[in-house]
């Protein structure tokens, strides 16, 4: 028996035969130079490559339309954008020219370039879109007669524990899904499409074991634990009676929890923890009245500026603001002001940065170096307001002077479109700085939001990767929560709302937590929400105060990783904060 440990992508339990599978990788496309007489016909093959590659989502787009939701189907739109961007064609067709190579190396070294920039940004929705162009980039060569392993999944024996490197997104779609039990890769983060699909197919999904392609044979068994992220192969008589147990015991918490979905978050004594949803795309607004939540807590706006050679006008940041408050009504509608700077940095300010690289800065002190686009933006933001129950959040701000300064573009922005309501307006507390500032933020602001996850990183002093490949709960360190409960403090003194809308947000105990320490709202993404809501209406608040100033007495991560263990109702039946 061999025990590993990794981090949960998809929740739930799954037991079977392996199947060790290497994905159709690039760097298999065979290099053949050309004539320049040549270069028309490798053009012609990849026109032909590209249609046929386009034909193939748009079948694959309806044949999902009805099984999965909307957000999982917006996967198949990302890879037809890179299918019809003239600047991808055109730098394909330039290699084949300049270099004189054939038409399959020149989409490979092109792929592996824009694949390679993406997964090097910090921004981790924006980082695991590599995979997409990977994806892409291995269906152009199956089209162009280099088959690669596309469609090996499609026939499974029952009960088949897939075991490989890597999943991309269309290997998760067109699997044999009625015969996978889970899922186990050595790389693969939580934000990636092909995680998306596992989570919203149901299939356990384990990422984060690097050379288990080695260490498991195909045939051998293998229990896979995707609460705790544990992979164990030929387990023995005891350990598989307690995987079996954990499993019965997830499997029934996981039908009271969807029996008690449309339920308020209430504790047994009558407090209500408001659970809101975070998200990145237009399409997951579905996914609001689907797990019963209270309206968006944080919504991403980077997508509009980042999949564009060009600035999103004001028509269609209006159009889409506005559409998501028409369809949430009553509920609010929180939007983020584009969080950009570092190395998210969009393709129609490249040249800009190029020569101001002083301009390479982060959240709303990026917007205010881009005064026209910011002020552009809160302009459509302020036309949705008028559409319904919308507010504003800055991100990543460090202290008074820059919101004023946002403030005064706001008033600028509402001076052009005649509005004199304003909406409610929010500070992002996610830098050392805002925490000791937070008195000063909360005397012009609304209310402020909690993003734990870049607070950890900054108050850690340690890269994002870095925290996500620890297995310790870095969000549970003890400065953190004492920041936290400064912040929260204060918003409770001034009477001003407290949201957590921080990856942590998401896991139950956390939640639990925080909680305890006096947070009201919290806003994590959709999925989780079901547990979240089942762990709080189980408790009363002096439980969850008694845990929450546990936690905060602590003296390191270990002793709050110890109290979140006694905590615990069931540790086999929750999921892991590391993961």
């Amino acid at each position: 028996m061999k025990v590993f440990k990794g981090k949960s992508l998809s929740p739930g339990y799954g037991e079977g035969q392996a199947l060790v599978y290497h994905s159709g990788a690039l760097h298999n496309a065979p290099l053949r130079f050309i004539d320049p007489s040549g270069i028309d016909g490798e053009i012609h093959r990849f026109d032909n490559a590209i249609q046929n590659s386009m034909k193939e989502l748009d079948g694959l787009k309806e044949k999902f339309m009805e099984e999965l939701g909307q957000a999982e189907i917006g996967i198949f739109d990302a890879h037809l954008a890179l299918l019809k961007d003239a600047d991808f064609a055109k730098k394909v067709k330039k290699r084949i020219s300049e270099e004189l190579i054939n038409v399959e190396h020149a989409v490979e070294k092109e792929i592996d370039d824009l694949a390679g920039l993406l997964a090097k940004v910090e921004n981790e929705y924006l980082r695991e879109r590599n995979q997409d162009i990977r994806d892409v980039g291995r269906r152009i060569l199956k089209n162009l007669n280099h088959t690669g392993t596309m469609g090996q999944l499609r026939l499974l024996s029952p009960n088949t524990v897939l075991v490989t490197k890597e999943l991309l997104p269309s290997d998760t779609l067109e699997m044999d899904r009625k015969n996978i039990a889970a899922i186990v890769t050595e790389r693969g983060g939580p934000q990636s499409h092909a995680a998306i699909l596992a989570r919203s197919l149901g299939i356990p999904s384990v990422t984060g074991l690097e050379g288990i392609t080695k260490e498991i044979k195909t045939g051998d068994r293998v229990l896979v634990d995707a609460q705790a992220g544990v992979v164990t192969i030929s387990p023995s008589l005891e350990k598989a009676g307690q995987f079996t147990d954990a499993k019965n015991i997830y499997d029934d918490l996981n039908l009271e929890e969807k029996r008690n979905e449309f339920k308020d978050s209430i504790t047994l004594d009558g407090v209500e923890v408001e659970l809101f949803a975070n998200i990145g795309r237009p399409e997951e607004i579905t996914d609001i009245n689907l797990h019963y939540l209270k309206g968006v807590g944080l919504f991403r706006t980077e997508f509009l500026f980042m999949e564009s050679p060009h600035p999103p006008s004001l028509e269609l940041q209006t159009k889409v603001y506005c559409s998501l408050a028409k369809q949430l009504g009553k509920l609010p509608l929180t939007i983020r002001t584009l969080d950009l700077g570092g190395d998210k940095q969009p393709a129609f300010l490249t040249d800009e940065m190029k020569i101001n690289p002083e301009l390479e800065l982060r959240g709303v002190r990026y917007s205010l170096a881009h005064e026209d686009l910011f002020c552009t933006q809160l302009r459509a933001i302020l036309r949705a307001s008028l559409q319904g129950n919308v507010k504003i959040l800055f991100p990543m701000v460090t202290g008074v002077d820059e919101l004023q300064e946002a403030l005064r573009i706001l008033k600028h922005a509402a001076h052009l479109e005649k509005i004199s309501d304003l909406p409610r307006i929010g500070a992002m507390i996610e830098t050392p700085a805002a925490v000791f500032e937070v008195d000063e933020i909360l005397k012009i602001m609304d209310y402020v939001s909690i993003g734990t996850n870049d607070l950890t990183q900054f108050m850690l002093a340690a890269d994002r990767n870095i925290l996500v490949s620890m297995n310790t709960f870095s969000e549970l360190h003890p400065s953190l929560l004492k920041a936290v409960k400064k912040i929260v403090d204060s918003s409770v003194e001034m009477k001003k709302d407290v949201c957590i809308c921080g990856e942590a947000a998401g896991y139950p105990e956390v939640a639990c937590l925080f909680a305890g320490i006096g947070v009201r709202q919290l806003s994590m993404s959709p999925i989780r929400a079901a547990k979240v809501r089942s762990h709080i209406r189980r408790h009363n608040l002096a439980e969850l105060k008694d845990f929450a100033e546990k936690s905060l007495k602590a003296k390191s991560v270990q002793e709050v990783r110890k109290i979140f263990e006694d905590f615990s109702i069931n540790k086999h039946a929750t999921q892991s904060v590391s993961a």
